[in-house]
């Protein structure tokens, strides 16, 4: 049989480029969208020649129309492709680590790996070779570590997904756009009805940018380091050159669109798009300040949390309180970890502005629990959160926060109905006044050293909050 030459032609691009998606779990593999962004030289070349073939009579508005595509698209391109391949690494890397996990979990792999780390064991602990592999100790810690490493591979799994769909969900928005503006301008004449969209398929792509989106966020959030900056996306000269040359006057208008407000619309947008990106660049900027500072502070606390000691409806707030939340307060204006996380396990302020508060004619041991829970949380959101008064000792200032935070807000849902004209008001003075001395004797026996007002001042609440005027930080 005689041989037959067979030459073989394949794209060395083409090569990299399905070598890349390898690196992928299946499913980003197959997914368009990423497989768009991958490809996107190649498809920017075949774009840039559908434009020229669309209209030879449009060939210098071919290149404007290109160009302002390409300059608008390379930035985001590079975020996307950056973060398709982070995402998909940590999927498919801790996939695996988590199905290794899984199989090392099986009777035989266990008692295989016992017996292969019986040396170290022996180096620890003097015993026989059989005892420690028959050692239910020494399985049950290879268990546990192999549990936990299980469990912690399939939460970046988790997380790598969630990534994932923000991804795709930011990219499918960037390709609706890039397809609308280059159908529109390939498939429609400057006299056509449907040309009038192409200003703003043009100024959504031009003034689209990954650094205001979702997955940009997070991933600043994780502390993943991004090595470039968000892109500035900013009309140049050359852009608004472009854009003048493109939309003539006279096509503007035949579309009904205003040429002065197109282009002042646009201009405001990239006013914006910059604020934003200024305040992302100075948050980069801050970063490692920020790291820095909060290190520091677990320095300081020794790595144990103060705030539990102030949980609610344990240690009434003091001025060490005060020193500790101002001392967590981040140079970005955020909250240190343990004081975020202090502060969202407290109740929340009581508002009764347009509601009224509840009524029971008896209350149980769970009620007056709940109502020492809410002014315990009260004073202590109010006391960190507010300015603190020198002049007043922590005993005064929480006497001033009860009456005026707490027992102000309580009183005026009592009296709503009466205020708002609504329905029948069911609390009376004096079991108001009830309330208000049950809730002091749980929060003195936790520790707080307070009073319940006198019936005549409670009274003389009442009357201003009843009132049409209200009280507006009268004094009762």
């Amino acid at each position: 049989m005689k041989p037959t030459q067979v030459r073989l032609r394949y794209d060395i691009q083409r090569a990299f480029r399905e070598a890349k998606l390898e690196l992928l779990p299946e499913e980003l593999q197959q997914d368009t969208l990423a497989q768009w962004i991958v490809n996107f030289d190649s498809l920017n070349t075949a774009r840039g020649r559908e434009l020229q073939r669309a209209d030879r009579d449009r060939e210098p508005l071919d290149a404007i129309v290109q160009n302002i595509i390409i300059d608008a698209l390379n930035p985001n391109i590079t975020f996307y492709f950056a973060t398709l391949f982070h995402i998909g690494r940590r999927w498919e890397v801790s996939r695996r680590a988590a199905a290794d996990a899984e199989q090392a979990l099986m009777e035989d792999n266990l008692k295989a790996t016992l017996s292969a780390n019986s040396t170290i064991y022996l180096q620890t602990e003097p015993r026989e070779r059989h005892e420690v592999e028959e050692s239910v100790d020494y399985l049950d810690a290879i268990k546990s570590l192999l549990h936990q490493a299980q469990n912690s591979h399939n939460g970046l799994v988790k997380n790598s997904k969630r990534l994932w769909n923000i991804w795709r969900e930011e990219v499918s928005a960037l390709y609706g756009v890039t397809n609308k503006l280059v159908n529109s301008y390939r498939h429609n004449q400057p006299d056509s009805p449907h040309w009038r969209d192409l200003p703003l398929h043009l100024s959504n792509l031009i003034t689209y940018s990954y650094a205001t989106g979702d997955l940009y966020r997070r991933l600043s959030n994780d502390n993943i380091k991004l090595n470039f900056p968000p892109p500035a996306n900013l009309l140049n000269n050359v852009s608004i050159v472009a854009l003048l040359a493109l939309f003539d006057r006279r096509w503007l208008e035949r579309g009904g669109i205003d040429p002065h407000f197109f282009f002042r619309d646009l201009f405001e947008q990239q006013r914006e798009l910059l604020g934003r990106q200024a305040d992302l660049l100075e948050r980069q900027k801050i970063t490692p300040v920020l790291q820095q500072v909060q290190s520091n502070l677990l320095e300081r606390f020794s790595s144990e949390n103060p705030f539990p000691r102030y949980a609610a409806l344990k240690a009434p707030p003091d001025s060490q309180l005060k020193e500790l939340w101002d001392e967590c307060r981040l140079p970005d204006g955020s909250m240190f970890f343990y004081a975020q996380k202090w502060l969202s396990s407290l109740g929340e302020k009581i508002y009764f502005w347009s509601s009224d508060l509840p009524y029971k004619s008896s209350l149980e041991q769970g009620d007056w629990v709940s109502y020492a829970l809410s002014a315990d949380s009260t004073l202590k959101r109010t006391w960190v959160e507010s300015r603190r008064e020198s002049l007043l000792t922590d005993k005064e200032r929480a006497q001033r926060l009860f009456e005026r935070e707490w027992i102000q807000e309580m009183a005026r849902g009592a009296v709503f109905p009466t205020r708002a004209g609504k329905g029948v008001q069911k609390w009376s003075l004096e079991e108001f006044q009830r309330l208000i001395e049950g809730v002091v004797n749980i929060l003195n026996d936790r520790g707080y050293d307070i009073e319940t007002p006198s019936i005549e001042r409670l009274s003389r609440l009442w009357d201003l909050v009843s009132s049409k005027e209200g009280i507006y930080n009268q004094d009762w």
